[in-house]
C-alpha cells in the first residue's frame, strides 16, 4: 500500500475553497491568472481568516504524522524517491 499523502498547506486549502468563486467572478481568466488572483487575496487576508486555514492544516498535519508513524511501524521506513526531474 502507498504511504499517507502529505496534507495541503494553508494556502492550498484557501485556494481549494475559493477557486470556484474566483472562477465565477472571472470566467475568461486562465488558470495562472486565477491562481495569481487567489495569491493576492491570500496576501490581503486577515490574520483571523488565515488562522482558520492554518488550524485546518495543523489538524491535517497531526493526522498525517500519526498515519505515517503507523505506516512505518507496519511497513518500515519510506524509501526516498528520486525526483522525476533529475532522471
Amino acid at each position: 500500500p502507498l504511504p499517507p499523502k502529505r496534507p495541503l498547506s494553508s494556502f492550498f486549502l484557501f485556494k481549494q475553497e475559493n477557486h470556484e468563486k474566483v472562477k465565477k467572478q472571472h470566467p475568461n481568466a486562465r488558470i495562472t491568472q486565477l491562481i495569481s488572483m487567489m495569491a493576492e487575496q491570500w496576501k490581503k487576508a486577515s490574520i483571523q481568516e488565515k488562522q482558520k486555514y492554518e488550524g485546518q492544516y495543523a489538524e491535517a498535519k497531526a493526522k498525517y504524522e500519526q498515519e505515517l508513524i503507523e505506516y512505518q511501524n507496519k511497513y518500515g521506513k519510506i524509501k526516498s524517491q528520486k525526483s522525476k526531474r533529475n532522471k
